[in-house]
């Protein structure tokens, strides 16, 4: 079982890598950048509906039998504030350092505003969210002791 998880290690790493690469083979063609948004809002619209469908309703059950007493949806307040905090650090937050136009601009917001342009925190949030996700996956594929608990979570990590 230990051969098996390393080598799916591998493999899904080096999807991980052939993943990363095709944006960047894809967008170089006329239409490129047209098929790269619509592959991006089908893998945003799978892995939505995925969890939405499929892993909301367990997760209810889950808290249901955790507190039997509490009616509260707790699964559907988590996941709905998840969304509303990926929607605040993806877009709210890099309009948060904007000067609006009819502010004075001075000396010192001028340093402001060249300060927020080059130091965006957006790429190293994304990478630690990224970077937890994955530990988080490849953890859970570890920790299964049967084949078929290994295989389920094998095709997932590599459906997404």
């Amino acid at each position: 079982m230990l051969t098996l998880k390393i080598a799916s290690a591998a493999f899904i790493f080096a999807c991980g890598i052939l993943g990363g690469m095709l944006p960047w083979w894809g967008q170089s063609g006329p239409k490129g950048k047209r098929w790269l948004g619509w592959g991006i809002t089908f893998s945003g619209g799978v892995l939505l509906s995925a969890g939405f469908i499929h892993l909301l309703a367990d997760a209810n059950a889950q808290f249901q039998n955790l507190w039997p007493d509490n009616d509260y949806p707790w699964a559907m307040l988590l996941a709905s504030s998840s969304f509303l905090l990926v929607l605040f650090i993806e877009r709210v937050a890099p309009r948060l350092g904007r000067v609006p136009i009819w502010a004075s601009v001075t000396e010192q917001t001028r340093r402001m505003i060249e300060a927020v342009k080059t130091s965006s925190t957006y790429p190293y949030l994304l990478l630690l969210t990224l970077s937890v996700h994955s530990l988080l996956a490849g953890l859970a594929m570890g920790a299964q002791s049967t084949l078929s608990n290994f295989a389920v979570v094998f095709l997932a990590i590599i459906a997404h």
